[in-house]
């Protein structure tokens, strides 16, 4: 079981960009053991024939982890690579005497983690994932050859057998079972044919038991490896939506505006709607979609959203858009005359000299409203609306009540799992811990989280210490236990 998680941690890697080099001591902490050095000739590895059951995934999973933390290195030399050089997956190849400075990657498998690198003179690969990895090596502007490495499972089985015993957990609605077969199937078979099918077959189960983190895993790693068509963006909204409902906040990746994804375009727009709340990109992108159908209703939507945001100025502009105004070929508004006052004087004639909303935008009542309805939307867990309220409220403050404004927005940052940005906000309440037990308790979760020990620890003992009576008190002497 504890290699299983070991090679998770490293299947994990599927996800991001980051090296495998920096996850290569996962059993030893910060303490790098001296490789066992095997050499080896420039030869075929043999594969044995593996007949894969149910019990032979996490059989498999287990020996690739051992392989992977075995740290074993093959090495081979420059006058070798003109043949096709191999290795085992986890395995190390240095190949040593390249007379060039300079290594360009020609062709890998469909994956974003693995070592190919030259420097002083010696090539380095590993990779978690099989299949065949191409180079060309040069010397300044000077080419001098072609490194192919095909790095391979001890095992050979079949994508097909692989794939059922996938869709047979499936059907049993076995998480892990396919979890299991989704790791191996995604280091025997990178890029296969039904790899994207396999995401979606995960997130449905994942769905299912509300596992966001699931859903965030696997839309990460189709965003980053795939091109999705239209049907399959929606497809992935649909399934976040599901999960994430009103707290869905839409990437970048589905909102770089294509006017042909008819579909897709309207989709988000209902995701939004039903949101009622809109992020700056998420505007943005509906700003474009009306730009090209100058539908009425979604002038409508905008305008309220951006009036949720506190950017009167727009809400107005899209508000008379969507009251029979139009955009003229210079750009400007024309509206209806008892929409849009002539400039300088008000709907009365009178002179206009201070626009009202400026005068509005400091308004106390407005900015307790907007924490009241912030606060609502914490209670109901609507932690997206929350900010966008909390926003609203910090733009109406004019510099007031800055530790609750930082508070609240830390709050439902953290709450969104945006640790980065809730840490920056709760570290700017310049009052004593006492007054604000509930931040301090955010911020000593967040340092045990990115593994500041000493740090969580400090931040939790101050809660206890100020603040032991109250319930952020008692969550802090819980979770120091726990240390």
């Amino acid at each position: 079981m504890k290699k299983i998680l070991i090679l998770s941690c490293l299947v994990s890697a599927m996800y991001s960009c980051t090296s495998l080099e920096q996850i290569k001591n996962i059993n030893g902490g910060n303490k790098i053991e001296q490789p066992k050095v095997t050499v080896a000739p420039v030869a075929k590895l043999p594969q044995s024939q593996f007949y894969l059951t149910d019990s032979g995934v996490p059989y498999l999973l287990d020996m690739i982890a051992m392989d992977f933390s075995k740290n074993i290195v093959r090495k081979y030399d420059f006058n070798q690579i003109g043949n096709t050089l191999e290795c085992y997956v986890g395995e190390k190849i240095l190949i040593n005497n390249i007379p060039g400075n300079r290594l360009e990657i020609v062709t890998t498998p469909k994956v974003q983690s693995y070592d190919f690198y030259l420097n002083n003179g010696t090539i380095t690969f590993k990779s978690l994932y099989q299949g065949e990895y191409v180079a060309d090596i040069y010397n300044g502007l000077q080419y001098l050859g072609t490194v192919k490495i095909q790095n391979k499972l001890k095992y050979k089985f079949t994508e097909a057998d692989n794939y059922a015993i996938i869709s047979k957990g499936y059907s049993e609605k076995n998480l892990q079972k396919v979890r299991d077969g989704i790791s191996l199937y995604r280091i025997s078979f990178p890029g296969g044919e039904r790899d994207k099918e396999l995401s979606f077959m995960l997130m449905d189960l994942g769905a299912n038991d509300g596992n966001s983190s699931i859903i965030k895993e696997e839309t990460k790693y189709l965003e980053s490896v795939y091109s999705l068509n239209e049907q399959e963006q929606i497809r992935l909204l649909q399934i976040q939506d599901k999960v994430f409902g009103k707290n869905l906040v839409l990437d970048d990746y589905f909102l770089n505006y294509d006017k042909n994804n008819v579909y897709l375009n309207n989709y988000i727009v209902e995701i939004i709607r039903n949101k009622g709340v809109g992020t700056a990109k998420e505007l943005e992108f509906l700003e474009k979609l009306y730009m090209d159908n100058k539908d009425p209703n979604l002038g409508a939507l905008i305008g309220q959203l951006y009036l949720k945001n506190g950017n009167i100025s727009k809400s107005t502009y899209y508000g008379n858009l969507a009251a029979g105004g139009s955009i003229g070929t210079n750009g400007i508004l024309t509206a209806p005359s008892a929409i849009i006052p002539a400039i300088g004087t008000t709907t009365s004639g009178m002179p206009n000299n201070i626009i009202p909303q400026e005068k509005e935008i400091f308004n106390k009542d407005q900015y307790d409203k907007s924490i009241s309805d912030g606060k609502d939307a914490l209670d109901k867990g609507n932690y997206q609306e929350a900010l966008v309220f909390f926003q609203k409220a910090e733009s109406l403050s004019n510099g007031n009540d800055q530790n609750n404004l930082n508070f609240y927005i830390g709050k439902a940052e953290y709450l969104l799992g945006q640790n980065d940005l809730a840490k920056t906000n709760l570290l700017k309440i310049t009052e004593d811990d006492s007054n604000f037990p509930e931040a301090y308790y955010y911020l000593g979760v967040i340092a045990h989280q990115e593994g500041d020990l000493s740090k969580s620890k400090e931040y939790l003992m101050k809660v206890r210490e100020t603040a032991g009576n109250s319930t952020w008190g008692r969550k802090s002497s819980i979770y120091l236990m726990k240390l």
